[in-house]
């Protein structure tokens, strides 16, 4: 059972998720879509990858990064990445909200508070 800040924190990434994310294209390939999908679904789960996204999708093209990013405008890292932060940052500004960095980075998806830390400080 959650505590009462990680209900609120779970209520902002869920409304995150539907105010924020980039929507597919129907005129985009069917594996840009999929992987696009993959990730807005799993965008605050641990074990989210680019790896794991090429895996659960079948996508097996090198070159799913940089085409990704020509139709997304991010690399799939990237938009994991820029996503998870924004969202932190949106559960930090909440004056409901009394968490530790490393639980909001928990919430967002890093198993790590270090890994948090440093992606939050390069964005």
């Amino acid at each position: 059972m959650f505590d009462k800040d990680t209900e609120i924190a779970q209520k902002l990434l869920s409304e995150y998720k539907k105010l924020n994310l980039t929507k597919p294209n129907e005129n985009w390939p069917n594996d840009i879509i999929r992987a696009l999908n993959y990730l807005n679904e799993n965008l605050f789960e641990l074990d989210t990858t680019v790896k794991d996204m090429k895996e659960k999708c079948r996508i097996s093209q090198q070159n799913i990064s940089s085409r990704f990013n020509n139709y997304v405008g991010k690399s799939p890292m990237k938009y994991l990445s820029s996503h998870r932060i924004q969202a932190a940052k949106l559960i930090l500004r909440s004056n409901e909200i009394n968490l530790s960095k490393a639980k909001i980075g928990f919430l967002v998806g890093y198993d790590k508070p270090s890994t948090f830390t440093k992606a939050f400080q390069r964005n």
